[in-house]
Order: C-alpha cells, then structure tokens, then sequence
C-alpha cells in the first residue's frame, strides 16, 4: 500500500523540525575557546590542606586569538572526596560572550590535584546547557591547561 499524501507530509515535517531544532542546538559544531583565569580563590573550610567542603572560585575572561576579551569565564567547585594527592571536584563552568545573549554551562566532577591545584591532564565536562544561539546545548568540553593562568576548551557540541 503506498503511504498517502498525509503521511508523507507528516514525514517531511517531522524531518525539517528534526534538522532546525539541531541546528538551532549548535548541532555537530566545535568552538575552540581560550580562557584567561584572572582570580582564582580557594577556600579552605575544614582541616587545614584539601578536605571534602573545600571551595573554589574562578572568574576570568574568554579571550580571542589576539589576546582581547570577548566574554566572561566563572566557575564555582566544591570538593567532594580526597585522596592524600588528588581530590574530585564537583564543578559548575559558565563561558558568555560581551554584548550577546549566548552562553554555555558546564557541569562536571574531575579529579584534580589535592589543595585546590591545577589540572595536570585534560579535563572534561559536560555541556548541560547555554543561552542566545546555544539555548538547549548539549555535549562534552575537553579542557587543557596550556600556560600559566591560560585553558584551552575544545566545546563538541551534539
């Protein structure tokens, strides 16, 4: 029996919404970012040296190849299990762009080194989220420490 002219319709419009609500996600798209960390405080809440509750605060700039701000970097983590050299992080990430709605949220639980150190190795997060043309992001972040106070993002966004 041959689909009727309905069903076919039906079929096609489903398959444009499908290509417009991914494309509108940032669908198949890699942003290479650069981050300028500016101020880093980690707060020490219990015992002295790394413990759970242990706080962390970053805030800094999104920068482009030239070294000009472009947007903003905050990222908030709590500590939430030590080892003697390592602890977990639970981390929320925040990239926006001056004079535009877009963002992107990030959220993950790395493991980095104990007493609020940087990362030694590439990191990754998930993307849970943004604003403007990046509203309903999805996708993983992998972030490597390049220079002192400079991280590379690669965003690979479903």
């Amino acid at each position: 029996m041959a689909p009727s002219r309905i069903t076919l319709a039906s079929l096609a419009v489903a398959g444009v919404s499908s290509a417009l609500l991914v494309a509108g996600c940032g669908g198949g798209t890699t942003l290479d970012l650069t981050v300028r960390n500016d101020k880093r405080t980690v707060v020490d809440l219990t015992v002295a040296g790394a413990s759970q509750g242990d706080l962390l605060g970053v805030n800094g700039d999104l920068i482009d190849s030239s070294g000009a701000t472009i947007g903003a970097f905050h990222l908030a983590a709590a500590v939430v299990r030590t080892t003697r050299a390592r602890e977990v992080r639970g981390t929320n990430a925040y990239i926006s762009w001056t004079g535009t709605p877009d963002s992107l949220v990030f959220a993950g639980a790395p493991e980095y080194p104990a007493g609020g150190g940087l990362p030694t190795e590439p990191v990754r997060f998930a993307v849970v989220g943004g604003t403007g043309q990046y509203s309903g992001a999805s996708g993983q972040a992998t972030v490597t420490f390049t220079k002192p106070n400079l991280f590379d993002w690669k965003v690979e966004l479903k």
